[in-house]
């Protein structure tokens, strides 16, 4: 009797999918993004001039590819930043006309994300003060573990649909990977945090609930991240960090053949700084003009002021190679701060900058080339953006009154624990979104009880960034049947997304 009520569920669920013609996730009906027009290879550009400041060794160890050791051909100097304003005040209207529109990634002062300098919203020009960023002055205490609604915008910030982001036709990353480079080597780094860092900056990559708000900017269509592999770049623990400085150590590693193998078009190599180094500005102390405001644009400032991090791309030929990089966020004795200090463990500060950075990476991976065209034409390169210059990540933070509003942890789908992130921005709510158990336009019908959580299942090893690999979890037991076709039954069964199964629930109840 259970073989045949299983059997014709799976019958009739086929004929269920049969009659969904909106991709695989099944049919949507409330929102209905942009649709990208290609998420092809970038476009080539000229080989960059070769400068062999830093040669690699080599891997360290015995058998071991957990750390790779650069030489440094020379000191680094400790830059003295200087942030050129050209004389102009941001959101006044002389900075409208000439193009300059002021990005934000992330700040413990209120001040500067992403190395760009929020909003005022002070001009008749720009946005209503309610709906857009203010300059914060108050303190930033430790993070809220409340959450937000789990399907609705972060509650006290009002829809802004202004801010909505627009796809610009350029690439974006369905499935990326990524790699974690610990600067400075083990002996830079508590083993508990990177260990932490590793494990729950994986965790939220791949979580589903988070995923299902980023998923609308991709047709609502499955996305994955690949945690590949973390290493400890030894024999460069450096005091100040430059945009160039990782861009040569880029160079360097690539031509020692650190990243072969690797599906580099789609993978970010995220340099991770130690305790006590500075990042600074992505652009050196220059100010871009820029006639797009669409255009993120970078400002001069270093992470003692608020940078927390940034991401980046690097061609060398046929050859691109992405990047971000993450201040280790602190709270430092003289009651300054280094990055962006809002959770009360340093580590958690870097997963929500680094799940910040692999986010803007997936949805405007090219973001630099546009910058460095500097022309209306630039907007070519973009993925998505809002027309103020923002990326998904931006704008959540510009709007919040206090980062812990979108600095908060998380519980995961799997219901595994909790994960530190920073909440992304979400156009199907006009603001940002915490996670969410379907997809926008997926949601079972009101009434429907919604299916349990799955129970918590052992977690994936994760590569470790030493010289002992990681534990092999205990596979989980397998299901004891004696009739093979019902365990076949049973196996389809499994396979049916959600929205499939209460169909055929309701459809049986209705009999």
């Amino acid at each position: 009797m259970t073989r045949t009520l299983l059997s014709g569920a799976i019958g009739l669920s086929l004929v269920l999918l049969a009659g969904c013609t909106s991709g695989p996730l099944g049919p949507r009906t409330a929102y209905t993004p942009v649709p990208p027009s290609r998420t092809g290879q970038p476009v080539s550009h000229p080989p960059i001039a070769t400068q062999p400041v830093i040669t690699p060794t080599g891997l360290i160890g015995s058998g071991s590819a957990s750390s790779v050791r650069v030489i440094p051909g020379a000191a680094l100097p400790r830059h003295a930043m200087v942030q050129v304003q050209q004389g102009l005040q941001f959101g006044s209207q002389a900075a409208l006309q000439t193009g300059l529109r002021p990005l934000a990634m992330l700040a413990s002062n209120g001040q500067m994300i992403d190395g760009r300098p929020m909003p005022v919203i002070d001009s008749a020009a720009q946005m209503p003060r309610n709906g857009g960023a203010r300059p914060r002055r108050e303190a930033v205490g430790a993070a809220s573990t409340g959450l937000p609604s789990s399907s609705a915008r972060v509650p006290d910030l009002p829809a802004t649909p202004q801010e909505d982001l627009k796809y610009r036709g350029g690439r974006i990353i369905r499935d990326l990977s990524y790699i974690n480079l610990y600067v400075g080597g083990q002996d830079a780094w508590n083993p508990t945090d990177w260990k932490s860092i590793d494990k729950y900056l994986a965790a939220a990559m791949a979580d589903a609930h988070l995923n299902n708000v980023l998923v609308q900017y991709f047709g609502n269509t499955p996305i994955s991240s690949t945690f590949k592999k973390s290493f400890f770049l030894s024999g460069w623990r450096p005091q100040f960090v430059a945009k160039g400085d990782l861009e040569r150590q880029l160079k360097s590693l690539h031509a020692g053949g650190a990243f072969s193998g690797y599906d580099l078009p789609n993978t970010c190599i995220n340099f991770l700084l130690p305790r006590g180094t500075v990042l600074g500005d992505p652009n050196g102390g220059e100010q871009l003009a820029l006639q797009s405001k669409a255009i993120p644009m970078e400002e001069a400032e270093d992470s003692t002021g608020g940078l927390g991090g940034y991401h980046g791309s690097l061609h060398l030929g046929a050859t691109t190679l992405y990047y971000s990089t993450a201040a280790y966020s602190e709270r430092l004795p003289n009651g300054g701060s280094n990055g962006i200090p809002v959770f009360d463990q340093n580590w958690k500060n870097v997963v929500a900058t680094m799940y910040h950075e692999l986010q803007e990476f997936r949805t405007d991976p090219d973001v630099d080339d546009a910058i460095r065209d500097g022309t209306s034409a630039g907007t070519r390169y973009l993925g998505w953006t809002s027309d103020s210059g923002l990326e998904v990540g931006d704008y959540p933070i510009a709007a919040a009154r206090q980062l812990k509003q979108v600095f908060v942890e998380v519980p995961l789908a799997d219901g595994s624990g909790m994960v530190p992130v920073q909440l992304q921005y979400s156009n199907a709510v006009h603001g940002p979104e915490g996670p969410i158990p379907y997809p926008h336009g997926m949601e079972p019908p009101p009434g429907t009880q919604p299916l349990p959580n799955p129970p918590p299942q052992p977690p994936t090893p994760q590569p470790q960034p030493n010289n002992g690999p990681g534990t092999t979890p205990t596979p989980p037991p397998t299901p004891i049947t004696t009739d093979p076709e019902l365990a076949k039954v049973i196996a389809q069964w499994n396979q049916l997304e959600d929205f499939v199964k209460k169909a055929i629930v309701r459809l049986a109840g209705s009999r």
